[in-house]
């Protein structure tokens, strides 16, 4: 059918799709590997140092939390977890805080929102739901400048790899900035 609200509108950093989960995969060795290198500084492919941010000291062999389930059941959020010294390396935010409030205060956005390796944002005053195409000038102003993305109704998804560096990101976010200003409405 045509119509896109007949299509498998999957979810967006490599789910459903084989080359994208063996590539999760690939990445999690990885991460893995940089983790208990001993010196937090190895990688899988070379034994090099980490330029990507992560913190040196690696994680433990056992597991990232030896503490365990009654730990987390004790905290009162996930947010307090994390903001714990003592928890352990976190891998580095990505997408970069000044960027992205710059794009959340752009008046073609609605909402924005980074989390991981994704960045989406909703435009303002567009058609809604996952039928309309309100995205697709911009996704098309994004494809001039060399970056492939993905329109879902009036949000516009950027994806990068799991092992993607936060340089990468902060070029990806300018570029989406310059699309937002150069797409028709």
């Amino acid at each position: 059918s045509p119509r896109k609200l007949d299509s498998l509108l999957h979810g967006h950093s490599y789910s459903g799709h084989a080359v994208g989960c063996a590539a999760a995969v690939a990445a999690l060795d990885e991460f893995e590997a940089r983790a208990s290198s001993g010196d937090g500084e190895g990688t899988a492919r070379d034994g090099g140092g980490s330029e990507d941010g992560l913190e040196k000291s690696g994680l433990e062999k056992s597991g990232f939390d030896k503490r365990g389930p009654q730990r987390h059941a004790a905290l009162s959020s996930l947010a307090d977890y994390l903001a714990e010294a003592d928890c352990g390396p976190r891998l580095p935010d990505l997408w970069p805080a000044d960027l992205v409030r710059e794009l959340s205060c752009h008046p073609r956005a609605q909402r924005v929102v980074a989390l991981g390796t994704v960045l989406a944002a909703e435009l303002a005053g567009e058609g809604r739901g996952y039928a309309s195409d309100a995205a697709a000038g911009v996704v098309e102003a994004l494809g001039r400048r060399g970056v492939f993305a993905r329109p879902l109704g009036s949000v516009v998804y950027l994806m990068t790899t799991p092992l993607g560096t936060a340089r990468e990101c902060r070029r990806l976010a300018q570029l989406l900035l310059q699309a937002l200003d150069a797409a028709p409405r």
